[in-house]
């Protein structure tokens, strides 16, 4: 169950962030939640603002000579809490774009 605070509710959407409810309710709103997100996977890299920042696959860009250019393309930025927490909160990020997908296969295997 979400607990929100003044005006989140609104904020974030009710039908977005519904309750937590069985499995199929959690595969359904894990589905929902994944199908407008960039593709993956997603990383930190170490040299990314002490780990705080989550970036998605290298976009090739084609230069005016012709070049062609791998571009970084960043997801998010994690700034709430200490810097072990920014840290951890990136990770998992990440971690998401493909952990969440394959959660979502074990949850329908063992439910059949």
């Amino acid at each position: 169950m979400y607990i929100y605070g003044p005006g989140e509710e609104e904020f974030y959407g009710k039908e977005r962030i519904g309750q937590m409810g069985n499995s199929d309710d959690l595969i359904r709103q894990a589905r929902e939640m994944l199908e407008c997100v960039t593709d993956g996977p997603w990383g930190v890299p170490h040299t990314s603002k002490s780990g705080t920042r989550v970036f998605g696959p290298d976009l090739i860009h084609t230069s005016a000579n012709g070049d062609d250019v791998p571009v970084r393309r960043m997801v998010a930025t994690c700034e709430m809490g200490s810097q072990h927490e920014r840290k951890a909160n990136a990770l998992f990020i990440a971690w998401c774009r493909e952990g969440v997908p394959a959660l979502i296969a074990e949850l329908e295997k063992r439910n059949g």
